[in-house]
């Protein structure tokens, strides 16, 4: 979260950041006490889980941007924020997702995207066949009224129950050249303590 923040710190637009908690939320309020970034640091609470979708809908109500970043606290992957956002406005998105290709897509699902104008034409689950293709890199630029019309049922689920209902809407993904970090499993989370080591010299 750290680095995630410090990252967030070198990008201009970035007014106000809002850190969606839960389990052992105190703790990560009592890490930032006193911290200063160049925005604003807000939390918010989440009483039960609420999902991806629901901690998101819940988080937005702190914010008033009409375009919201969003990223994942539980992976790292770097990206060109001014391209990001500048391939987000010329497409006139509702929903612009940062992703990259990866050798392996069975652990995290695959996004089809039509070549020529870069729209996301399907989502797929997770499968147990190995194969290349494109992945979400878990930041995405959405309007912020982009789940007004999802019903309040708890937990609602982003990338399972949001997303998929998209398709055929104006949205988009955006590849970038550059590793997804994550810590999903013991395997991942020893290769992001090198990457880090090695990427900060600690």
């Amino acid at each position: 979260m750290d680095i995630l923040l410090a990252y967030l710190a070198t990008i201009e637009n970035v007014q106000k950041v809002v850190l969606a908690i839960s389990y052992l939320g105190d703790k990560i309020k009592d890490h930032y006490q006193g911290t200063r970034y160049p925005f604003t640091l807000e939390y918010s609470d989440e009483a039960t889980p609420l999902g991806t979708g629901g901690g998101l809908k819940l988080a937005i109500s702190k914010t008033k941007s009409e375009d919201l970043l969003v990223l994942n606290g539980d992976s790292y992957f770097e990206f060109d924020f001014e391209t990001f956002y500048n391939f987000h406005h010329e497409k006139q998105a509702r929903l612009t997702i940062a992703c990259l290709t990866v050798p392996d897509v069975s652990r995290y699902g695959k996004i089809t995207l039509d070549p020529q104008t870069q729209k996301i034409l399907a989502f797929s689950e997770k499968s147990k066949t190995s194969h290349p293709g494109l992945i979400s890199g878990g930041i995405y630029l959405l309007k912020r009224n982009l789940l007004t019309f999802f019903l309040d049922h708890i937990p609602l689920s982003l990338e399972k129950e949001v997303f998929p209902k998209l398709v055929g809407q104006e949205i988009y993904a955006l590849p970038f050249d550059a590793p997804l970090i994550d810590i999903g499993t013991k395997q991942s989370y020893s290769y992001a303590i090198k990457f880090f080591k090695k990427r900060y010299k600690i």
